[in-house]
């Protein structure tokens, strides 16, 4: 299984294996318990085992301290019969004894026989190949045999000989066995293992217990268990034993196994003290002040106690638990009454209008009209600053506070808290409790502005026909609210991308609206309206609307809070992809940022998404990769099955691109298979795409024909004309020439042509052209393909498409080869080689290499070299300084450099003297080097 989060910690362990080679190392493994010493010491030992190392091991338990030579019997036990015979006698009679396996004398002081013994059989394993002796959990090795190990230590010289041990954080700072003075710095290999990550943290429960948390829930787990992974799994399981789930208010279930140890250390503590942890733990930022005015008491030594205890930290005047899970178990241990009496005093004594409210929330144990109050009241006060989570929390008590006379009022308060729990990432919950909440309600704005949010819940899940007719529905609702017309106008056109159309004519319908008196009160909404409607027209095909999205900029403030203003703002990232990637690439990564800031999760994946996809095209397929992970991580979290079928597009995406073809085909197939289930045919097409890719990247054509034929019917479907946000189409047109069908491809072509004349961009304008000349090449028109391919490549130099540029220079080489000029071909064929190599594009690399086998020059000649590079060969052959050659020449010292790498490459050499001693440079250099001179 994997050690999930800890791929740095392994990456460590990868470098001592390969360390041993010049002498023993150490591997120390150390952390608290729980933390996964264990998990990451099986893998390091696992590792060593595939490399053909032997591995002796010993899993040591606090029972088995008082045992002498337990540890060595467990070490030695794989020890063939054959190896311990070639110890001397009295040495081989001394380890038996030690191991029980023969009876020892009346007197008998075997001791540094049996340690003598121990390293003459490690050294002699050593002999042949590398030898781990691995000890988990040493503090609780047994004396005899840490003895024996630490005599063998001293005594390795460049042995072979990797000493891999686990430790606990508190055993003290000395390194196991004593080994740290005996190897150098540089043979010592410290693995500290701290917290999990978040999302770690997320994928152990997922692949140990199946449970999907949702981001509320993941948060509040990850909090209460600090990060440590066996507390996680213990909470988790607790709740699936229960079959509950992590509920604002209710304490989080702790196992025996945890909540035991606590209790017997709390329980040394004077009852005063154990009372004052109570009131910490069921405050979420302690301070000594709040403890001391809840428990009525003047001093602080009684905290000291805890302190020197070791369950709590204090420091300037703020209580910290030494452990998150020492404050669960105390919180969930104790009787609901006594918790109830606890949030009593608290509220009474609590300073801020949210920390009051939580508290008189769970104070008492049913409805109140007075504590709801003030939950609402709090709970706008957190959604005002922008924390979801906190306003879901407090929104969600308010309604169960809410008596039921005030029913109306109860269902409110639970669609906000619906609206906000949706927001901060648990839609799992917030789709039942908004349905919930509307069954009861009358037609109305109220309604209206539920339906809404049920709509954006609907979109989110891949369902938007039925966001987009839920809008319909509460537009009849909305009591002639002109504003709450245009909020539903603009998420029609934001759901119906099944309809282009029809989103283009939301939008407008929007921007009416927002024009009529609007304008001062709600310019984040109005500019958002007017980019909505210029960016719709343009994936309809009616050119880019400048003059939309130069208003709509002028309207926006430079900050903002709303949903429109984060909306506008990923139009206009999603306007600029296809004018300008990189700053696209920016206002990406602003958005992530922001979203992040907020702490709206509903929003994070999104971003996410789409800086992979521009990575991709920018060329850092590594960086692509990383956003591609956590876009699905954030999907997941977040319960978006929309989300995850995008982030599974660009996970396929990067990895057809880097050739790690089986991942991609898997991926998208997935994704493929969520949006057949879900008729989204927008995400079924991307996922189309990469497949056609794929294809066309393994030389299937017809398979590839076929993918990328639904992906042009689904996206005609939609009444997407635009090829931006379906980068197939130039994949298509060849494709399609690959199978001999010229008369279709230029159909398709001549798509593209139409495209570019109307939005003219430059990826538009580079797989146009380099679309034309395979197409002209095809046809036996050899100068319009030439020129066609030239024209593309000139587009290339400044648009920082990489992989565009290499398949244009690849295109360049066959045409030209097809010409016969076979210096020009093999200079865009080694272009486009290098560029491939650079990006990772194997399967490209290779066809380049292909075509230039098929020019039939003779590797490593000089008919490899271009004129300039040729030139620059000779001058450096004879002598002269790259300075000299650049002033000679005209060009920079780097070109000359530049030049020289290539040269050195194509002739197999690595070096200027390598250069001045080759055959190929003939009689004319001492001509170059005379023209030179003067």
């Amino acid at each position: 299984m994997h050690a999930v989060g800890r791929d740095c910690e392994l990456t460590a362990v990868d470098r001592a294996l390969d360390a041993v080679r010049s002498g023993p190392v150490l591997i120390s493994i150390c952390g608290e318990p729980g933390i996964g010493k264990t998990t990451v010491w099986r893998h390091a030992a696992a590792r060593a085992l595939a490399r053909g190392y032997r591995v002796l091991s010993c899993r040591p338990a606090e029972a088995e301290t008082w045992l002498s030579f337990a540890g060595l019997a467990d070490l030695m036990d794989p020890v063939p019969e054959q190896e311990l015979s070639m110890l001397p006698g009295i040495q081989r009679e001394a380890l038996e004894i030690a191991l029980l396996q023969r009876v020892a004398p009346r007197s008998c002081d075997g001791k540094r026989a049996i340690c003598t013994a121990a390293t003459g059989v490690i050294r002699g394993i050593a002999q042949a190949q590398p030898v781990v002796v691995a000890v988990d959990d040493v503090q609780w090795l047994d004396t005899a045999t840490a003895e024996v190990l630490e005599f063998a230590g001293r005594r390795l010289g460049s042995e072979q000989v990797i000493v891999l041990a686990s430790t606990r954080a508190d055993w003290g700072a000395e390194q196991p066995l004593g080994l740290d003075q005996v190897l150098g710095d540089d043979r010592v290999f410290r693995l500290q293992l701290g917290p999990l990550s978040l999302e770690a943290v997320h994928q152990l429960v997922r692949a140990r217990t199946g449970m999907a948390l949702s981001r509320p829930e993941l948060l509040r787990l990850y909090e209460a268990s600090g990060g440590n992974p066996f507390f996680a799994l213990e909470i988790v399981r607790g709740l699936v034993r229960s079959g509950a789930r992590i509920v604002p208010g209710e304490p989080l279930p702790v196992s025996d196994g945890i909540a035991g140890p606590v209790a017997e250390r709390v329980s040394a503590l004077p009852e005063e003290a154990r009372e004052a942890l109570l009131f910490t733990s069921a405050l979420p930022h302690a301070t000594v002040d709040l403890v001391r005015a809840a428990v009525n008491w003047g001093g602080t030594r009684l905290l000291e106690s805890a302190e020197e205890n070791g369950i709590i930290e204090i420091r300037d005047g703020h209580i910290r638990f030494s452990h998150p899970i020492f404050s669960s178990a105390i919180y969930s241990t104790a009787p609901a009454a006594e918790r109830r009496w606890v949030h009593r005093r608290l509220a009474e004594v609590a300073d801020g209008v949210e920390e009051k409210a939580w508290h008189m929330a769970l104070a008492v144990p049913g409805p109140d009209p007075v504590v709801a109050a003030a939950l609402e009241k709090a709970a706008r006060s957190a959604q005002t600053r922008g924390a979801a989570g906190t306003a879901a929390r407090l929104w969600e008590l308010a309604g169960r506070r809410t008596p039921p006379a005030d029913s109306g009022g109860g269902r409110l308060r639970m669609v906000a808290a619906s609206s906000c729990l949706f927001t901060a990432g648990d839609a799992r919950r917030a789709r039942p409790m908004l349905e919930a909440a509307m069954s009861g309600m009358t037609a109305g704005r109220e309604r209206a502005r539920a339906l809404l949010w049920l709509g954006t819940m609907a979109y989110h899940e891949n369902r938007p026909a039925e966001a987009t007719s839920l809008c319909r529905r509460a537009l009849a609702e909305t009591e002639g609210d002109r504003l709450l017309q245009a909020a539903l106008h603009l998420r029609a056109s934001w759901f119906a991308e099944h309809d282009t159309a029809g989103r283009v004519r939301d939008a407008e319908a929007a921007v009416q609206l927002m024009d009529d008196g609007q304008i001062s009160t709600h310019p984040e909404m109005l500019a958002c309206a007017l980019l909505a409607r210029g960016y719709y027209r343009f994936l309809a095909g009616h050119g880019i609307g400048w003059g939309d999205l130069r208003r709509a900029r002028a309207l926006l403030p430079p900050d903002g809070r709303s949903w429109e203003f984060a909306w506008a703002r990923w139009i206009m990232a999603a306007w600029a992809t296809p004018l300008d990637q990189a700053e696209a690439r920016d206002s990406y990564a602003d958005t992530y940022r922001r979203v992040t800031e907020l702490g709206d999760e509903l929003l994070v994946p999104h971003p996410l998404v789409y800086l992979a996809e521009i990575e991709c095209w920018l060329g850092d397929w590594r960086e692509a990769k990383a956003h591609a992970a956590e876009a699905i991580a954030a999907a997941e979290q977040t319960g978006q099955r929309r989300g995850r079928g995008a982030a599974l597009y660009v996970e396929a995406l990067v990895d057809a691109h880097i050739n790690e073809i089986g991942s991609a085909r898997e991926a998208a197939e997935r994704g493929l298979g969520l949006a057949t289930a879900d008729d989204d045919h927008r995400v079924a097409a991307l996922h189309l795409a990469v497949l056609g890719f794929a294809a066309l990247s393994l030389r299937e054509p017809v398979a590839a024909d076929r993918y990328l034929s639904r992906a042009d019917q689904m996206v005609t479907s939609m009444g997407l004309v635009e090829p931006a946000g379906y980068r197939f189409h130039a994949d298509h047109v060849e494709v399609v020439i690959a199978r001999g069908d010229l008369a279709r491809a230029a159909v398709l072509e001549q798509r593209l042509e139409e495209r570019a004349r109307a939005a003219p961009y430059p990826w538009l304008r580079i797989v146009t052209a380099r679309s034309r000349a395979i197409l002209r090449a095809a046809e036996g028109d050899l100068d319009a393909a030439i020129a066609a391919v030239a024209e593309a490549l000139g587009w290339c130099e400044n648009a920082c498409l990489p992989f565009e540029h290499g398949r244009s220079l690849l295109a360049a080489g066959q045409i030209r080869r097809r010409r016969r000029e076979k210096l020009l071909a093999s200079e865009a064929l080694l272009t486009a080689r290098e560029i491939f190599d650079a990006l990772g594009a194997r399967l490209w690399s290779s066809r380049a290499t292909e075509e230039l086998r098929r020019l039939g020059l003779r590797r490593g000649s000089r008919h490899d070299l271009t004129p300039t590079e040729e030139r620059v060969a000779h001058m450096v052959a004879n002598g002269l300084t790259n300075r000299e050659v650049a002033s000679a020449l005209f060009i920079s010292h780097k070109t000359v450099e530049a030049n020289l790498s290539r040269i050195f490459r194509k002739l197999g050499i690595r070096s200027r003297r390598d250069l001045s001693t080759s055959q190929f440079l003939g009689s004319t250099s001492g001509d170059l080097r005379i023209n030179a001179g003067r």
